[in-house]
């Protein structure tokens, strides 16, 4: 019952950090321009 109660947590940050990492990039990718700027310049 020890183990299961140390796992858990752990579990849970680390899902947590890859589901924020996840959106994160997502929210990144959507934000960037869908041409690069000197193209759009020049």
């Amino acid at each position: 019952m020890k183990k299961e109660s140390v796992v858990n947590p752990l579990m849970s940050i680390t899902l947590g950090l890859l589901i924020g990492i996840f959106f994160h990039y997502l929210l990144y990718r959507f934000s960037l321009p869908r041409e690069p700027f000197i193209y759009a310049n020049f």
